[in-house]
């Protein structure tokens, strides 16, 4: 069974375009045509894959790439993949399909082996490893639903289930001190795309965290626990907040301003990067400065200046994991995921096509 579809896609499109109609076709989870009122149309050529297997790289805050591994390649499997990098930087979980299964593998860096992690038949996704890269806590849908479950990233005992919840799951992580165990629903399912939180030595359900009529995606915590980053479209687009966790009422900043998505921390705290959002505009990787010592009495933002650092890698965008990069440990490195030979031109097979006055086209051909 593939993994459930996740309907977190972005919009093609962005103001002054109003959009009021986007729809997914192909088994692709991002919209292949996008119309707005004023009748232009923006579609998508052919399957919108790309060619190749997919491999990992090194890249750095200047933009330098390099292959973690030549030679080694992976299939995600069908939907929206996904992998992290543990904490300590030395391994990554992949979710990856062999053989007809989708499984949690375990790679680890830069050319060490490739090895199962779960062996159920059913589909696991969203793998992220506990503060001490000691376990891996994933979503399956082995109990007929997406629910959280976690595995000694050794491979050694059983899966053990973390929480069991009425809605679809897409994602599970821990919080640093592993208090909490923060989850978010799929936009999909009851409630929307809502970040929710339980303590489990505590709480036998999962408290609405962040909960609104709008969507709230990507949760990421800082390395002191103390700030949530996330991506909501409350704007009618996809921007990068931060509040205070884990009382969230207390305060919220907008990061981006043009459109964000993918927040990650840096190690030391002091740093949190985004990738501006969305196409056909420039797409960024920027880095914000963070003032670490801002509390609750204090006035003003803990946000500081930003900085871009490069045009963020069209390969990454969407395609491969919902999170493009992860950071390792000096902060000086990231890891992402491309399809193989993507840094070229001809790893495409579609195109994306604006038609203009398309309403009135549309009339003369169908007039009724």
């Amino acid at each position: 069974m593939a993994a459930p579809f996740d309907a977190d896609a972005m919009e093609l499109t962005s103001p002054p375009i109003p959009i009021v109609e986007e729809v997914a076709v192909n088994n692709s989870p991002y919209p292949l045509y996008t119309v707005s009122e004023s009748g232009e149309l923006l579609y998508q050529t052919g399957s919108g894959q790309r060619r190749g297997g997919n491999e990992f790289v090194w890249f750095t805050r200047s933009g330098e790439v390099t292959l973690v591994d030549a030679g080694w390649t992976f299939d995600p499997g069908p939907g929206v993949g996904s992998w992290s990098l543990s904490p300590d930087g030395t391994r990554m979980a992949v979710r990856a399909e062999i053989d007809g299964n989708v499984d949690i593998w375990i790679k680890e860096l830069d050319d060490g082996p490739f090895s199962r992690l779960t062996r159920d038949e059913a589909d696991e996704w969203s793998p992220a490893w506990t503060p001490d890269s000691e376990w891996v806590t994933f979503i399956s849908d082995r109990g007929g639903n997406g629910d959280v479950w976690t595995k000694r990233a050794d491979g050694t005992g059983e899966a053990e289930l973390l929480y069991d919840d009425d809605a679809l799951l897409q994602e599970a992580f821990w919080s640093p001190d592993e208090e909490w165990l923060l989850v978010r629903r799929s936009s999909g399912g009851d409630g929307g795309g809502d970040i929710l939180a339980l303590r489990p030595s505590e709480d036998s359900v999962a408290l609405p965290l962040l909960a609104e009529e709008y969507d709230e995606f990507e949760p990421a915590l800082s390395p002191d626990g103390r700030w949530l980053a996330y991506i909501s479209n409350e704007t009618s687009r996809y921007e990068v907040y931060v509040r205070p966790f884990p009382d969230v009422e207390s305060g919220k900043w907008l990061v981006s301003t043009d459109g964000g998505i993918m927040p990650a921390w840096a190690h030391s705290g002091s740093e949190l990067f985004f990738v501006s959002w969305p196409p056909p505009t420039r797409v960024d990787f920027i880095a914000v400065e963070f003032d670490t010592e801002f509390g609750p009495n204090s006035s003003g933002s803990p946000l500081g200046e930003k900085e871009t650092l490069y045009p963020a890698p069209p390969w990454g965008l969407g395609n491969v994991a919902r999170t493009l990069y992860g950071v390792t440990p000096d902060d000086q490195r990231f890891l992402a995921a491309r399809v193989q030979g993507s840094a070229g031109d001809d790893t495409f097979v579609s195109e994306l096509i604006l038609v203009q006055n398309w309403f009135e086209e549309l009339k003369e051909r169908v007039p009724n």
